[in-house]
């Protein structure tokens, strides 16, 4: 369905120079430094997956996705969707996609969001009655019938986006890509969303590629998950198995009774126990005298660690945080676990 191989996309960025000799300058004589986006980037997604690509910003995401629906050209690699060379085969391609971008839209400003329809209804030749039939299924699922007769511009944030879903799916595309359709939407309407995509995957089988900053997105409808980091891909694999690989990341939040705690002494409270990794602890400070120890139970007792922090500081309530999918990603960006082992 979806190959791509070593594909790889440099962008060049114009060096400015300060004060009104260096514009002066800059109109005669540019430099230019070479910004790597995507760094020779390989997978494979089959028919019916539907895979969520994460990234913190300037990774490369939606680099990869604007190369993927056909808008950017690779530098290098291979590229090939439903038997196409996206960005050679355009108007054939985007017959069979259907793209959404949370910060762009495909509707008509000032338009009614049903004369919208029918303008793309032309563009995408669906006849009459196929067109009918689906409106009417997305506009119940989706709850956007009584918007149909509204300009677009007076629509909310989550009315939009229902209808930009829409929009997306009327010619019934064989591959979707989603970028950020939920930002900055409450959680009603994320919820909205979520479900409708679930559902039309397994009504038809269709793959769906989902870029977001919100991990609830990316955990509620993915089962895949694809991460980059810095132009590269650092993990590709199930959710469930990320989770498992490092559920021994964990966390203690201990709300201290006493002032003048400091990260120093409770790492000096530990130094003493042999069951205690010292190179495998992270503390940080939290609200009030709160402090946030995060630890590997690989090579840590936590019984220990509870049992030093007790008998060496006077202690209001200690808890036990489990690894939270954020938790973890935090740690892919920083660095700080290791996704080669």
């Amino acid at each position: 369905m979806i190959i791509l191989k070593d594909i790889s996309k440099n962008f060049k960025i114009p060096l400015k120079k300060e004060g009104l000799i260096g514009a002066i300058q800059g109109l005669f004589t540019r430099k230019y430094t070479l910004k790597e986006a995507v760094k020779s980037i390989s997978f494979c997604i089959q028919q019916g997956e539907m895979v969520g690509l994460i990234g913190p910003n300037g990774a490369g995401k939606s680099t990869l996705i604007k190369i993927l629906s056909g808008i950017l050209v690779p530098d290098s690699g291979e590229v090939e969707i439903l038997g196409f060379i996206p960005y050679r085969d355009r108007k054939r391609y985007t017959q069979n996609i259907g793209v959404v971008f949370g910060q762009r839209s495909q509707l008509w400003w000032d338009l009614p969001v049903y004369e919208s329809y029918t303008l793309l209804k032309k563009i995408y030749h669906i006849d009459t009655a196929t067109f009918n039939n689906r409106l009417e299924e997305f506009s119940e699922l989706l709850e956007i019938k009584k918007l149909l007769r509204q300009p677009v511009r007076t629509l909310s944030l989550g009315e939009k986006m229902r209808c930009e879903l829409i929009a997306s799916l009327l010619h019934n595309p064989q591959v979707l890509f989603l970028d950020e359709p939920t930002i900055a939407l409450d959680i009603i309407a994320k919820l909205k969303i979520r479900n409708f995509i679930t559902e039309w995957n397994k009504k038809n089988n269709c793959t769906v590629i989902l870029t977001t900053h919100d991990l609830s997105d990316i955990q509620d409808i993915c089962k895949r998950i694809i991460i980059i980091n810095e132009g590269n891909i650092v993990f590709d694999g199930e959710m469930d198995t990320i989770i498992k690989r490092f559920s021994n990341f964990r966390r203690l939040v201990v709300s201290f009774s006493q002032d003048n705690i400091s990260p120093e002494r409770i790492f000096q409270s530990f130094s003493r126990d042999e069951k205690v990794s010292l190179r495998e602890l992270e503390i940080a400070k939290g609200n009030n005298n709160s402090y946030l120890i995060r630890f590997s139970d690989t090579n840590n007792s936590i019984i220990s660690l509870i049992d030093n922090i007790l008998n060496n500081f006077s202690v209001y309530d200690i808890k036990i945080q489990e690894p939270s999918i954020e938790m973890i990603i935090k740690l892919i960006y920083e660095k700080k676990v290791n996704l080669s082992s």
